[in-house]
């Protein structure tokens, strides 16, 4: 391709740069309200067509005796006519609206292209999933290198750096053998070409070791939380974006969102070493986002980050909702945080034995739950993994969690109980099963008591067992701050 003339204008609103794509030249208009535009000059929109057609034309006038006698023939093509024909086709005009627009990337000096997700949805049930699809325009030439630089930092600024003059920066905590050991490949092969290259983003990343050390990586971490748009103290932020205006000064090397690229685990580690940090009143501020490439996912899939192209939109957007945290004591010290679920014997039968006397009387406010079950799970989030729905309605920041239980109405599994499971296994994709009448049970909790009392089966704290105690878990309102979807909303019952 060849340079055409660069020429940038800053008109009323807009900034202009002339550039050519393939065979046409065209001028590339980027709006302050972040709406990209190309539109080829009219000399070259259509030149080639409107050539050939009159060419075409002299040509039938010239030979219209020779047309009748062959007009049997077969026509003559030529074998790479397909391929000119496809590097002649005219550019059209190209409008990408402002909520689809990702970024820049220089392809050379002065070659870029442009990238932006088309939203699109899919089906699992009863639940509509809202997805994007990253796509990218096709390659557009400056004739000067500064010009093209300066449209791709332009449209970067634009699209993905919150609102603010300087890119954020993204700690990108990456578990390797998460993801059946996939983790690492996919960070570097989708995400990081996408967040860097494209959206300008900074990206630094960590590699966890061993288990616990995403623990430890988030304590080391130098936040920006202090006087910036993300906050801290107050109930964890309402919903909406990241924040941050022109006038936010952040740290050169703080970080404004921290990224697990694992399962469900990888998240839960990093919140257990993101409130053993001195400063946890405001670093609890600090928005997380969990890359759906694990085992479970049900913190990606109850924030709308179906896959990978729709976590990479939520990080370039920034948009952030509140989620309820809670902690969960086991005496004598061992203290958890968790914000999706805690988990008890899942289709396990309980032991034919005599159960201790429950306590004749309990505090005000409190009340005990029938303890012959097949299923009990405590959820905040609407999801424990992307395909298990299993707190249909569920709000995750609401201040309570939901308390579900399948009854085992008596010591021994029967047909009526196995039927039951049944109909839970059938419709956990979507929640369906919470619409069957008589098939669970379920209670809105501020606070609950558990005491383990089968060592056959496990306690589960949002992915990870924990040790066979009675464990006490009260939920703190809106306690930190999770991206989601620019289309996130939680799906009602």
């Amino acid at each position: 391709m060849k340079a055409s003339q660069a020429d940038p204008e800053e008109a009323q609103g807009s900034w202009s740069l002339n550039v050519r794509c393939g065979a046409a030249t065209g001028t590339i208009h980027l709006k302050d309200d972040g709406m990209f535009s190309f539109t080829p000059d009219p000399t070259h929109g259509g030149g080639y067509h409107e050539q050939r057609r009159v060419a075409n034309t002299q040509a039938n006038c010239e030979n219209k005796g020779r047309r009748t006698r062959r007009a049997n023939a077969r026509p003559h093509r030529s074998p790479i006519g397909w391929l000119f024909r496809l590097l002649r086709r005219p550019v059209q005009h190209q409008v990408i609206p402002a909520d689809q627009l990702l970024g820049a990337r220089l392809e050379s000096p002065c070659t870029l292209t442009v990238w932006f997700a088309t939203p699109h949805t899919a089906r699992m049930g009863c639940v509509t999933k809202h997805l994007f699809r990253v796509r990218q325009t096709p390659r557009f030439e400056a004739s000067d290198p500064l010009a093209a630089s300066e449209l791709v930092a332009r449209v970067r600024r634009a699209a993905s750096w919150w609102g603010r003059d300087t890119p954020p920066h993204v700690a990108a905590i990456i578990n390797p053998k998460a993801g059946r050991g996939g983790a690492a490949g996919l960070f570097h092969g989708r995400l990081l070409p996408l967040l860097r290259d494209v959206a300008g983003l900074r990206v630094s990343e960590r590699l966890t070791e061993a288990a616990g050390h995403a623990s430890a990586l988030v304590r080391e971490l130098a936040l920006n939380v202090a006087g910036g748009g993300v906050g801290g103290g107050g109930d964890g932020g309402d919903e909406g974006g990241v924040g941050g205006g022109a006038g936010d000064v952040p740290a050169a090397d703080g970080v404004d969102l921290i990224m697990f690229v694992g399962g469900d685990g990888t998240l839960h580690e990093g919140l257990q070493g993101l409130f053993q940090r001195p400063d946890w009143e405001s670093a609890r501020g600090i928005p997380l986002v969990a890359i759906p490439c694990g085992s479970g996912n049900g913190v990606a899939a109850s924030c709308g980050l179906w896959d990978v192209p729709t976590a990479v939109v939520a990080v370039c957007r920034g948009q952030v909702a509140p989620v309820d945290v809670a902690s969960v004591l086991q005496p004598p010290d061992n203290r958890y945080y968790c914000l999706l679920s805690v988990v008890y014997g899942a289709m396990l039968p309980c032991l034919p034995t005599r159960l201790p006397d429950s306590p004749s009387s309990l505090p005000g406010g409190w009340q005990q739950l029938a303890d012959s079950f097949a299923i009990f799970g405590a959820y905040n989030t609407q999801y424990v993994a992307l395909g298990a729905r299993a707190n249909p309605g569920g709000l995750m920041a609401d201040g309570a969690w939901e308390v579900w239980q399948l009854a085992a109405q008596g010591r021994r599994a029967g047909a009526g109980l196995r039927l039951r499971s049944l109909k839970v296994l059938l419709g956990v994709e979507d929640g369906s099963f919470a619409k069957a009448a008589g098939v669970m049970h379920v209670t809105k909790a501020r606070a609950l008591l558990f005491q383990q009392r089968d060592d056959s089966t496990w306690t589960v704290l949002d992915g990870e067992a924990v040790r066979e105690a009675p464990l006490y878990l009260e939920v703190h309102p809106r306690l930190c701050r999770l991206l989601v979807s620019p289309v996130f909303r939680e799906e009602p019952l």
